[in-house]
């Protein structure tokens, strides 16, 4: 069985520019910060189970109750983990 045992899911929303303009300056490469729950179930459907982290931080606020939201949808494969700052 293959285990993620890190995923995230969010809105666009959540994050702020400046968080993302750090993220790029970091990584020298434009960043992918749009997940929706589909692509999210896409991406996570070849495991047998996905830990799906909030985020909270400077710029970001994950809900933790939206990513709770999205492993209640498919509650056999995935597996929630609280966001605390």
């Amino acid at each position: 069985m293959i285990v993620d045992i890190h995923t995230h899911f969010w809105d666009f929303s959540d994050i702020a520019s400046s968080a993302i303009a750090n993220a790029e300056n970091a990584g020298g490469v434009k960043v992918r910060f749009n997940i929706t729950s589909d692509m999210h179930l896409e991406e996570t459907k070849a495991t047998g189970k996905s830990v799906v982290f909030g985020l909270r931080g400077k710029g970001i606020n994950i809900p933790n109750d939206m990513v709770k939201a999205q492993v209640d949808i498919a509650p056999d494969r995935l597996i929630f983990f609280t966001s605390v700052n």
